[in-house]
């Protein structure tokens, strides 16, 4: 007779197994959106496709679809719409903070300059608008547009304090819920829209993937600092040398006193000086900070999902949510 445990295993094995077969179909959908007639962008878009990474925010759409009833034909489109848009901001970033490796190879700008991964970007971008505007309601296209000015407002507001190592954890947090939390939120969003949930279910799911959003960019930022490129895959300490102030640099910088602050700043300032910075902060009790607010906004998120019914899609929301929070785990060992 099989236990709950083994029976609730087996649960989360099939709806893997679905979200699996989706995302496969939305990889499809991404190339045949991307075909064109143009030999020299043929090739560039299907460099950028064959190697899609985790694909996290169209998962999250498909697996709040399910929570809320089924996954229909039209999530597999509007998760290669959210993938698209996610894509296209991945490049313009990769552009402002000179990376020259994503997902393990090359960037787009390394590889063709700045100015083809800023075009690349923008014609990922007109064709999920292209996309969403074949779907039915049309507001789809203001829902996306809404979501792509808030990410540009937070990346906007991060440029606007470039160098400003004095904002407060409120001002981050206000950055990361636009510029990452936002996209979240909208997969969330879309998922259980289009799986004609109930108000509460959509409000729920939005918020979830709020703060499983701002969750995941404080992680991605402590990576960021204390990781290696063999480990994340790209390249590190982008945001020090963007002079980007992250949570775990404005932690660092609370514990000292002014004489050392100042001292701080002008290493700050000085690119040969960050990965002593970064070995100063990760042998600090700034990392187990970190580590409290990502498990905090991890417990809010999967608290947002208690009005939906019990699911294993359910269920797989909120595994993702600890999975995240764990991320930084082998970094305090």
């Amino acid at each position: 007779m099989p236990t709950p445990e083994s029976s609730s295993q087996t649960a989360f094995e099939s709806i893997e197994q679905a979200v699996q077969a989706d995302l496969q179909r939305v990889q499809d959908t991404i190339r045949r959106t991307l075909l064109t007639d143009k030999p020299f962008l043929a090739e560039r878009l299907k460099k950028l496709t064959e190697n899609p990474g985790k694909m996290l925010r169209p998962r999250l759409l498909l697996l709040s679809a399910r929570a809320c009833g089924q996954a229909k034909p039209i999530h597999i489109d509007l998760a290669a719409i959210v993938e698209l848009i996610h894509t296209a901001t991945l490049l313009h970033d990769d552009v402002v903070d000179r990376a020259v490796l994503r997902r393990g190879r090359l960037s787009a700008n390394a590889l063709w300059g700045n100015t083809a991964a800023v075009l690349l970007g923008d014609f990922l971008l007109s064709r999920a608008l292209a996309l969403g505007a074949r779907l039915r309601p049309p507001v789809i296209s203001e829902q996306i547009l809404q979501t792509a000015q808030q990410i540009c407002e937070g990346e906007l507001l991060q440029n606007y304090h470039r160098g400003d190592w004095q904002i407060s954890e409120e001002l981050y947090r206000q950055i990361i819920a636009s510029k990452t939390a936002a996209l979240f939120a909208f997969s969330c969003t879309l998922g259980a829209q289009w799986a004609e949930a109930d108000e509460t279910s959509v409000k729920s799911l939005a918020k979830y993937g709020r703060y499983l959003g701002m969750a995941f960019q404080i992680r991605d930022d402590a990576m960021d600092l204390f990781s290696s490129e063999r480990k994340t895959g790209k390249t590190v300490r982008t945001d020090l040398a963007e002079e980007k102030p992250t949570l775990p640099v404005i932690l660092w910088l609370k514990t000292l006193s002014n004489k050392e602050k100042q001292q701080a700043v002008v290493s700050l300032g000085n690119p040969k000086k960050h990965k002593t910075i970064a070995k100063q902060i990760k042998q600090s009790p700034v990392l187990l900070h970190v580590k409290r607010r990502i498990e905090h906004l991890k417990k809010k998120a999967c608290d947002c999902l208690k009005p939906l019914a019990d699911s294993p899609a359910k269920d797989a929301l909120c595994r993702l949510a600890e999975e995240i929070a764990e991320g930084l785990g082998p970094l305090l060992r």
